[in-house]
């Protein structure tokens, strides 16, 4: 017969915040955040907000995009050999993620205005995603 380890003396020690902690975590406002994947409810307002501001960075940014990737297109129409083709796709993705991190700027400044806690640069499915489809990144190409 196995041997089974006995409760402490005190059980009751450690009961009470373990018993609420299951309690909090099965509140019906900590269901429904967690359904929302953590994140707040936002006011009709703050949705404006950050509409406008989305908005607002798509139309800013329109050129520097349009610039990025003409760039990109005559540097890989010039380039000779695969290591300079490597070396346009690495720069263009340099400058995309640049833009990335002034577009996450901007937005968590609003965020902040609004008082919503700011964004991290990491995307829905964490540290170290490759793009939308998940495959190997332009340096396997």
């Amino acid at each position: 017969m196995p041997h089974i380890r006995h409760l402490p003396p005190q059980p009751r020690s450690w009961l009470a915040p373990v018993a609420m902690a299951v309690a909090l975590a099965c509140s019906p406002a900590a269901m429904a955040q967690q359904e929302r994947g953590g994140r707040p409810s936002l006011t009709e307002e703050q949705k404006q907000a950050l509409f406008e501001a989305r908005r607002d960075w798509v139309l800013d940014s329109h050129d520097r995009r349009r610039s990025i990737l003409d760039s990109a297109q005559r540097c890989v129409q010039d380039a000779a050999t695969p290591e300079a083709m490597k070396a346009c796709r690495r720069s263009s993705g340099e400058a995309m993620r640049d833009l990335a991190l002034d577009r996450r700027e901007r937005m968590n400044a609003v965020r902040s205005r609004l008082g919503l806690p700011e964004r991290s640069g990491e995307g829905r499915t964490g540290p170290g995603r490759r793009g939308r489809r998940g495959g190997p990144g332009p340096e396997s190409l």
